[in-house]
C-alpha cells in the first residue's frame, strides 16, 4: 500500500467535510487504489502553518482546532512545504474576489515545491489559471479545481473527460445559492434584509454576504468558465456585474403574478472573433426556462457548444459535502495517473 502525503490549507466547513469523506472512503481508497492518505501538515489563518504527527491524522481536523497549537509551527509557507513534503495540497482558504490572494500565492508555492494542488477556492483559478496551469505542466503535476463552479456536479471534468474537442460557445448559469435563497425569501414577502438574515440563520450565508448578494462570487465563477472552457481572458473585474440589492419586493410580486421568477444569472458568450463577453445580473425567468430546473437551493449551467445539442449540468441541495466531494473526485483523478 502506498502512502500519499497530503496537506490542508484552510480548515473551514468544506475542509472538515473533506476530512470526513476521507475517513469514510479510507477503505475504498485502499481497496481500489492501494493508497493511504496521510496528513502531514495544516495551514490556517489563525494557527499559521503546522506540521502534524501521524497521531493527529485527518481525524484531528474534526476535533478541537486548538489542537493545532500543539503542532510545530513553520516559519513560512516555503519552510512548511519543505518540512512536510506533501504530494497533494488541498487549498480551501477563503475567497478574495479582488485579486485571489493569498490563495494564489499558496497554490503557486505548492506547485513550485512539487505538489499536486486541488483547490476549492475560486480566486487562484480566476486570477492565475494560465500561469498556474503552465507551472503545473512544467513540474509534471496537476492543478485541479472541479469544486469552484457547480459544486456537487461534474462540470470542468465533464468537458475534459467526456466532451473532447467540444467548444463551449455560450453558457447561462445560476451559480450562487445564497442569492437564490434571498430572492426566494423576497418572493414570500420578506425584505431584502430579512431574506439575508434568514439565509444566514440557515447557515448558508456568510456573516458578510457581500460577495454573494453583490454578484462577486458569480462574477468570479463565470470568469473561470470563460477562461477554462471558452478561451477567454476575462478577470472578475471585467465581468459586467449587478447584484441583487436593487431588486424590490414589488418587482418580485409582479414577476410572480406573471408566472416568472427573478434569479441572479451569470452568462458568457464567445464571439466569432474569439473574444468572450460575460455578465452577472438579476433576470426574469419564465417557469419553462431551463434555469428554473435547479430549484431554490440548486446550481445549474445551460451549455451551448459548437458540436452538441444544448445540455444542462444541475446540482441540487448544495451543502459543504457537495463541494468536498468535488475535491475528493479530483484527488482520485490524480491517483489514477
Amino acid at each position: 500500500m502506498r502512502q500519499v502525503r497530503i496537506g490542508f490549507i484552510g480548515v473551514g466547513n468544506v475542509a472538515r467535510a473533506l476530512a470526513q469523506l476521507l475517513i469514510e472512503k479510507r477503505a475504498a481508497l485502499t481497496e481500489e487504489y492501494g493508497v493511504e492518505a496521510v496528513l502531514c501538515g495544516v495551514g490556517t489563518r489563525r494557527w499559521g502553518f503546522r506540521t502534524v504527527t501521524a497521531g493527529f491524522g485527518v481525524e484531528g481536523l474534526l476535533a478541537t482546532p486548538e489542537k493545532l497549537a500543539d503542532a510545530p509551527e513553520a516559519a513560512s509557507l516555503d519552510v512548511w512545504l519543505g518540512q512536510t513534503g506533501p504530494e497533494v495540497i488541498f487549498e480551501m482558504s477563503s475567497l478574495n474576489p479582488q485579486d485571489g490572494e493569498p490563495a494564489l500565492s499558496y497554490v503557486r508555492a505548492a506547485l513550485q515545491a512539487g505538489a499536486h494542488v486541488i483547490t476549492a477556492n475560486k480566486g487562484p483559478v480566476a486570477y492565475g489559471y494560465g500561469e498556474l496551469s503552465a507551472l503545473a505542466r512544467e513540474k509534471g503535476r496537476e492543478f485541479l479545481f472541479e469544486a469552484t463552479c457547480i459544486a456537487g456536479a461534474p462540470f470542468f471534468s465533464l468537458f475534459r473527460e467526456t466532451r473532447p474537442l467540444c467548444r463551449l460557445t455560450e453558457v447561462r448559469a445560476i451559480v450562487n445559492v445564497t442569492a437564490n435563497l434571498v430572492l426566494t425569501a423576497m418572493e414570500e414577502g420578506m425584505t431584502f434584509e430579512d431574506g439575508v438574515k434568514k439565509t444566514q440563520e440557515m447557515g448558508l450565508a456568510e456573516t458578510d454576504p457581500s460577495n454573494d448578494v453583490d454578484g462577486w462570487d458569480a462574477a468570479v465563477k463565470i470568469s473561470i468558465v470563460s477562461q477554462v472552457l471558452m478561451g477567454g481572458r476575462l478577470l472578475p473585474g471585467e465581468v459586467e456585474r449587478r447584484g441583487i440589492r436593487g431588486v424590490t419586493r414589488a418587482e418580485m410580486r409582479a414577476a410572480k403574478e406573471r408566472g416568472e421568477v427573478i434569479r441572479l444569472v451569470a452568462r458568457a458568450v464567445r464571439r466569432g472573433n474569439g473574444t468572450v463577453e460575460a455578465s452577472v445580473a438579476p433576470a426574469k425567468l419564465k417557469a419553462s426556462d431551463t434555469l428554473t430546473g435547479a430549484g431554490v437551493d440548486g446550481l445549474i449551467a445551460e451549455c451551448i457548444t459548437d458540436t452538441m445539442p444544448p445540455f444542462a449540468v444541475v446540482a441540487r441541495n448544495i451543502t459543504p459535502v457537495s463541494t468536498a466531494y468535488d475535491v475528493l473526485a479530483d484527488f482520485v483523478h490524480i491517483l489514477r495517473r
